[in-house]
């Protein structure tokens, strides 16, 4: 997971500028990547219970190809293929038309963005939407608080 190379980089740079105390952010970057670890090994159980015919997903922008890759899924399609550019109604049509072709059973919206988009191409091809979060969780909540929350909602999803 990509999550353990940040807490590396994190404890490198905090040990480079601060080589006083680098024995405690080695010792808490141990400590946050046991968790990641553990987690991991939680969600890949958790993921493994999606059915190979299930494992594809459309999200909202390019933001999971390597949450898809890691987890053994597939991204079929994005909503939103061009930041700052909305998608025409064929582009529309035809990410509605592969989601029932390919058997995709939930379009993945994000809440910093307007769901319309997303929610009209669900509708479209007779799936539901549900929240995912890409870079910033819900108040309160850390980046493994976040993940579980993922890893839950495409459960839930692709089940």
């Amino acid at each position: 997971m990509f999550g353990i190379h940040y807490v590396e980089n994190i404890y490198e740079g905090l040990a480079e500028i601060d080589p006083a105390n680098e024995a405690d952010y080695r010792s808490n970057a141990d400590d946050f990547i046991a968790e990641i670890e553990a987690f991991d090994e939680w969600a890949q159980e958790e993921m493994a219970e999606i059915p190979d015919e299930n494992r594809f997903m459309v999200t909202f922008h390019d933001a999971f190809p390597y949450f898809a890759d890691h987890y053994d899924l597939e991204v079929v399609g994005v909503v939103v293929v061009s930041p700052g550019r909305e998608p025409g109604a064929q582009e529309l049509a035809q990410l509605a038309d592969e989601i029932q072709e390919v058997g995709v059973p939930a379009v993945f919206i994000e809440p910093q963005f307007n769901p319309s988009l997303a929610e009209a191409i669900a509708d479209e091809a007779g799936v539901e939407t549900l929240m995912i979060y890409s870079g910033t969780p819900p108040e309160g909540a850390g980046y493994l608080e976040m993940m579980e929350l993922n890893i839950e909602a495409v459960v839930e999803g692709l089940s």
